[in-house]
């Protein structure tokens, strides 16, 4: 398939019938065959846990108008008005890990596969979606001990991903010519996660526009 580039959809639809959760800007939904799958259309609120740490966001639906803390579900379109959406943009601003996921452009890498625990709390984990900005000029801003996932930017360019100790890596010889203005980064202290969370983000920049970040295809070697 030389020359082709695969069409991405962008419109966040999944053909296979998959149960999944999306994250947008001020709101949370609940694809129709999530909504099907579990029975879940005859309840009209929702009551959301985080656990920042860990990343997780957690649901649990009911009626119960009573609970002040809960979300109202109303329909979101899709197949016969199946689908369900929450407006949560509070939830949002307070927590700007999961307001980083939430604004990531490829619509697949916004949406979740739901697990659902024994006391009937449905979950998601969330992506490490780069929500601490700096800019290059205050590096130094980047505390000495914090490893993660990160990339560099040349305005809006994403030039580099990598993973480890973030402000070391920075300082590394081989980088000292390399051209970028911000360095965006999420905290993750499990080196596997760095890894897997490394590779994923590296497959969806190839599959958006076709190559790796300059930095990562030196003499057309991925770099580290």
């Amino acid at each position: 398939m030389a020359g082709w580039t695969k069409v991405l959809r962008e419109d966040g639809q999944s053909p296979d019938g998959k149960s999944l959760v999306s994250l947008r800007k001020s709101a949370i939904a609940f694809n129709a065959h999530f909504i099907r799958a579990n029975s879940l259309a005859d309840f009209l609120r929702a009551t959301v846990f985080v656990d920042a740490d860990r990343r997780k966001v957690g649901f649990k639906f009911h009626s119960n108008v009573s609970d002040r803390d809960s979300f109202a579900l109303t329909t979101d379109g899709g197949s016969k008005g199946e689908a369900r959406i929450i407006q949560v943009q509070a939830l949002m601003v307070k927590n700007r890990w999961l307001r980083a996921a939430s604004k990531v452009t490829i619509s697949r890498a916004r949406q979740y596969s739901p697990t659902k625990a024994p006391d009937g709390i449905w979950t998601i984990w969330i992506r490490p979606s780069f929500e601490v900005a700096v800019r290059l000029e205050d590096k130094d801003k980047i505390p000495s001990d914090v490893a993660g996932i990160y990339r560099y930017l040349d305005r809006e360019e994403v030039v580099y991903v990598g993973c480890g100790l973030i402000r070391s890596r920075l300082a590394t010889p081989e980088r000292s010519g390399w051209v970028f203005d911000r360095i965006e980064y999420s905290p993750v202290e499990d080196q596997s996660e760095q890894a897997r969370w490394e590779g994923e983000w590296l497959e969806e920049h190839r599959n958006k526009v076709g190559f790796l970040p300059r930095y990562k295809r030196v003499g057309g070697v991925r770099q580290k």
